[in-house]
């Protein structure tokens, strides 16, 4: 197989050879780690190498599976593997390393993936970037002055140049979404609960679900069929659906009623003019697929939802850090932590356990209205970010103005924080490129439980408005075999 073939395919494409006897996993291997070496260096997406361990699991014979031994990389945040560093991008948990593979590494493994690497991260994860004092600035091969998005940057980089067909990330407030918009790929951020973590993995997050990034709605779907299921001990769940996703997608969603966001609404922001190009593309491709579009949003408490996110998505960061500080002997002080991380520390202590559960009582209200909203509304379409992908350096992670970073945010990132509070499934499917050629997608959202309508309604695009043969100019293949420009 040439590196071309090999960056043209997914994983599924890949997974079809292997089953066909035209190349093994370790060949597929092989592959994959020089298209790595060969872009690493410009887009610094890799916070550790573990090639010698991919190289022996794909030696040893392999299970029948979804994906059969194709490449994979797995998120420094989360995606635990035995024997491999997990730092959260930060400098206070030194060179820890996990003693076993955690519960969704496991059954990423189970469906056949072989990690490769752990990908980097913003620290612990809060920003829509991904650059770290620990590993420096993670750069996307659509425009190396550009951020491929966070907190899932390092992964989406890789897709996006080729290297890999797939990657792990996780969505707290828009991770997955986030960069699949940045980076001109597939992102689904699944429904509360239905891609579990075993409580003994670690923290149990109400707002944070794990998939991946992919390059099709297909893997997307694949993977989600890998790594959903039913987990004791949560407070949260979701029944299993009674049809696998990838066979969902191949029968056409009904004609639906979509809603869609408007200028200035739900949270009066003021879009990108490319932005705002991706939304019309959108309405203009579901009209002409059959579906009745109307321009509204969920009747919310929007005011009530912007005062109580924030309490509510960083006051877990308070026992995070201090379980680190205190696990690794480690002062909670610039040497260890960044300062715009201390900055969100110390705002997150502020918060009483009142306001907590304040916050999270409003949270809880605004399920219910907008669950009630989607009876009407089978999706909702809105952009994912409010401008094109960021210049490197609009996240200060060496100061402290939380102010200056939260109206940045307000206007960046206005739309994705909604469904973690919710726990509604969200998908992100790249339809617009810029002048300047930096990807911009749009998101579709759900009912909870409803990821099936939204892969199918993703396909359904994809058919219409194929975005395969869109490639960045740092592509892999290009570079492994020295035809880059």
């Amino acid at each position: 197989m040439s590196f071309s073939e090999y960056c043209d395919y997914d994983g599924l494409g890949l997974a079809e050879l292997i089953e066909k006897h035209e190349l093994t996993a370790a060949e597929l291997v092989e592959a994959a780690i020089a298209c790595i070496e060969a872009v690493n260096p410009s887009l610094n997406a890799v916070a550790y190498e573990g090639f010698n361990d991919a190289r022996a699991m794909a030696a040893e014979p392999l299970a029948d599976s979804l994906f059969k031994g194709v490449p994979f990389a797995l998120k420094d945040l989360g995606g635990n593997h035995a024997g491999w560093p997990t730092t959260a991008g930060s400098r206070i948990l030194g060179d820890a390393r996990a003693d076993r593979d955690d519960s969704l590494t496991q059954r990423f493994k189970k469906a056949g993936l072989i990690p490769l690497c752990k990908t980097t991260v913003p620290e612990f994860g809060p920003h829509p970037t991904t650059e770290t004092i620990r590993y420096g600035a993670t750069r996307s091969p659509w425009n190396l002055d550009h951020t491929p998005g966070g907190s899932s940057g390092g992964s989406a980089a890789l897709v996006a140049s080729g290297a890999l067909p797939l990657a792990h990330a996780n969505d707290g407030g828009g991770s997955i979404r986030m960069p699949a918009s940045c980076s001109g790929l597939v992102g689904l951020k699944p429904s509360r609960g239905r891609v579990p973590l075993d409580p003994r993995d670690g923290v149990v997050s109400v707002f944070s679900v794990d998939l991946v990034v992919s390059k099709t709605v297909r893997d997307t779907a694949a993977s989600l069929d890998a790594a959903a299921t039913w987990q004791p001990g949560l407070p949260f769940c979701n029944p299993l659906p009674t049809t696998k996703y990838l066979d969902a997608i191949t029968v056409l969603p009904p004609r639906l009623k979509i809603a869609y966001a408007t200028e200035g609404e739900p949270m009066d922001v003021t879009l990108d003019v490319e932005v705002r190009k991706a939304l019309e593309h959108a309405v203009d491709i579901l009209e002409d697929l059959g579906h009745e579009l109307t321009p509204t949003v969920p009747p919310l408490n929007w005011g009530e939802i912007r005062s109580a996110f924030p309490v509510a998505f960083y006051a877990p960061l308070v026992p995070a850090l201090e379980n680190a500080s205190r696990v690794f002997e480690r002062p909670l002080t610039p040497e260890y932590l960044e300062p715009l991380t201390l900055a969100l520390y110390e705002y997150a202590r502020s918060f009483s356990l009142p306001e907590y559960l304040d916050g999270m009582q409003a949270i809880a209200r605004a399920a219910a209205d907008v669950h009630d909203w989607h009876k009407s509304y089978r999706v909702w379409v809105t952009p994912v970010l409010g401008e094109a992908p960021w210049h490197i350096g609009e996240i200060d992670i060496h100061g402290g103005d939380l102010d200056a970073r939260e109206r940045k945010l307000a206007r960046y990132m206005p739309y994705t924080g909604l469904q973690n509070a919710t726990g509604q499934p969200a998908i992100c499917v790249p339809i617009h490129w810029t002048d300047d050629g930096l990807p911009i997608g749009v998101q579709l959202v759900a009912q909870v439980g409803d990821e099936a309508i939204l892969l199918q309604l993703a396909a359904e695009i994809e058919r219409f408005f194929p975005w395969s043969h869109c490639r960045p100019p740092l592509w892999a293949a290009d570079i492994v075999t020295g035809s880059a420009p």
